[in-house]
């Protein structure tokens, strides 16, 4: 499946809140929310860890012509779909982690930045714990990341 097509189906039956190319981006930071949700509980760390890295999309994004309206919408409609993920990970996490390998495939040097992400997550909090570090080999297990 690809982005485009996961994008299709992700917003099936609802207006899209993000073009294709945000959407994108939504799909590189999930791998990250399966991680802090691994013990059951995101922490408060975890997650303004999460935030602040979509907030830092958003300031990308909007860098390339958005208003400061665009850019505040942008950055609502971020942090809902990523409380939307959240709530809903068991369901999107097939789709979103397969299209993902697909696009690791073609560009395999954004796996570092995923893994990275993905520890950086998990010790924001303190120590990793083991349902942390096994979801995290998990997730580079399903995306094909070493």
């Amino acid at each position: 499946m690809t982005i485009l097509e996961l994008h299709a189906l992700y917003f099936r039956g609802r207006v899209p809140t993000l073009n294709e190319g945000e959407f994108e981006t939504l799909v590189s930071i999930f791998p990250a929310l399966m991680v802090a949700m691994a013990d059951d509980e995101i922490q408060k760390e975890e997650k303004e860890l999460i935030n602040l890295a979509a907030t830092e999309i958003v300031e990308d994004i909007a860098s390339q012509g958005y208003s400061e309206e665009q850019k505040t919408l942008l950055k609502k409609n971020y942090l809902e779909e990523i409380n939307r993920l959240t709530e809903n990970s068991a369901f999107w996490e097939e789709n979103f982690l397969y299209t993902l390998s697909l696009y690791l495939e073609i560009q395999p040097e954004f796996g570092g930045v995923i893994s990275d992400f993905m520890s950086e997550v998990a010790s924001s909090h303190g120590d990793t714990n083991e349902k942390e570090l096994a979801e995290i080999f998990r997730v580079k297990s399903k995306l094909g990341i070493d």
